[in-house]
């Protein structure tokens, strides 16, 4: 996937923070989004670094990747993959299942990036299980 290894690559003088232009461009969002979307966020670190805002590199690769963080707390999200390997099913199966509201919250970034929240998708489990 062209976005994983967009945020994987380490230059050769490796950052701790990203833009808000590079994340904004590995969601596939608009800068608009973007900015509201760090207003709201506590699955990665935010600051603000001399007026700019600025994402912790480490807190938003394991968000991204559906890792937990380096700080031991259980992610908030599940990716596509993880639902697909913990039930056995096809990515593919549950990427048009995330499709339909089923009782839970999924959040969707640009065209490709979907992640469901996972205290909705717990609760949702439990009750159909």
């Amino acid at each position: 996937m062209k976005n994983q290894e967009q945020i994987n690559q380490q230059p050769s003088s490796y950052r701790q923070t990203l833009e808000v232009s590079e994340v904004s461009a590995i969601l596939q969002v608009g800068l608009t989004t973007m900015y509201a979307i760090l207003k709201s966020t506590k699955d990665y670190k935010v600051f603000t670094l001399w007026g700019r805002k600025r994402i912790d590199r480490q807190s938003f690769v394991a968000w991204f990747n559906g890792c937990e963080t380096s700080d031991d707390k259980p992610l908030q999200t599940y990716t596509a993959e993880q639902l697909a390997e913990r039930f056995s099913f096809n990515v593919r199966t549950v990427y048009n299942k995330l499709q339909t509201d089923e009782g839970y919250r999924v959040l969707r970034f640009g065209k490709n990036i979907v992640r469901v929240n996972k205290a909705s998708f717990d609760y949702w489990f439990d009750n159909v299980a």
